[in-house]
């Protein structure tokens, strides 16, 4: 199932030459050796993908900061990620089972 977080690792796996399976909520930016201008191409990269822009007065200093700033701005927006939300819409009707 995709969701924002797993858009993001996967971008940035995909940037670094990594798996996403070597980042957590917690890992900061820093500690991936991106500096401000980084994570500026980061945030184009991340907008051109989502098709929205992710401005925050927020410090982004890990990959949870940044993944609750775009889903904030989804919220506040109405915006919908189609990766994202058509994969949770099913997931929401196979909680509810089947009546058959």
């Amino acid at each position: 199932m995709a969701t924002v977080y797993s858009l993001l690792t996967e971008g940035l796996a995909e940037r670094l030459c990594c798996s996403p399976s070597e980042f957590t909520p917690q890992t900061t930016f820093a500690s991936l050796g991106l500096d401000s201008l980084d994570l500026g191409e980061l945030l184009i990269i991340l907008e051109n993908r989502l098709g929205f822009e992710i401005e925050s007065d927020r410090k982004i200093g890990t990959i949870q900061d940044l993944v609750d700033i775009i889903e904030n701005i989804r919220k506040k927006r109405g915006i919908r990620i189609p990766d994202v939300d058509d994969n949770k819409n099913a997931d929401d009707k196979n909680a509810g089972g089947s009546a058959g």
